[in-house]
């Protein structure tokens, strides 16, 4: 008898691929995503496509988080409206060199990476008053040339001036950044899959 066709899900591709974005986005492995009952092999097996989910694990991998757990250490997550924020210590931040230009401009007008820095953060005010700044990052120790949403460098540049921040970085990119408590830094935004980028973990700067 032929398998009957799902009622909760239209296209069972497209669910995996939107999984898989979500999950890269939110730098999760397929391990640390599963639980009892969704396996890694079972979550690969849905953003490929080849599996389609039920409505319960559905609701599950659904479910909003309250912590974050990379490397580093617990990153405090949650919704505010339609931002999502994080929380996070500056000192677990790469090594990255700041540089302020006299101007919006100045910024802008940079061709792309010096061959002599390979984390390279040149900022300047938009607005001060408001705490409305332009900004770009420049890794090629990771063989991006120009990254254009940093929330590290947003939670490291929140620590050194210790105000609410607005940053425009690269092509459109907003974060919104204010002061934690007990020395942290908040960082807030919305996000959109645009592209997968691969990179090597071993060879972020201050890594190891």
């Amino acid at each position: 008898m032929p398998r009957q066709k799902s009622t909760h899900v239209d296209d069972p591709k497209a669910v995996g691929e939107r999984l898989k974005r979500a999950r890269v986005a939110a730098g999760m492995s397929q391990r640390q995503l599963a639980f009892p009952g969704c396996s890694p092999a079972y979550i690969s097996r849905v953003e490929s496509g080849d599996r389609i989910p039920s409505l319960q694990i559905l609701r599950e991998l659904g479910r909003p988080v309250d912590t974050l757990r990379p490397p580093a250490g617990e990153v405090a997550t949650w919704r505010d409206g339609d931002l999502t924020w994080i929380r996070a210590r500056p000192e677990w931040v790469f090594p990255i060199e700041f540089e302020q230009l006299p101007a919006a401009a100045d910024v802008d007008a940079i061709q792309g990476a010096r061959a002599d820095r390979d984390s390279w953060y040149p900022w300047a005010w938009i607005d001060e008053p408001r705490g409305l700044l332009r900004s770009r990052y420049f890794v090629r120790e990771l063989g991006i040339d120009e990254d254009q949403a940093t929330g590290a460098a947003a939670v490291a540049l929140g620590a050194r001036l210790r105000r609410p921040l607005e940053i425009h970085q690269g092509r459109g990119s907003r974060l919104f950044v204010r002061p934690g408590p007990d020395g942290t830094v908040e960082v807030g935004g919305r996000c959109a899959g645009l592209e997968e980028r691969s990179y090597d973990v071993e060879a972020m700067p201050g890594h190891g």
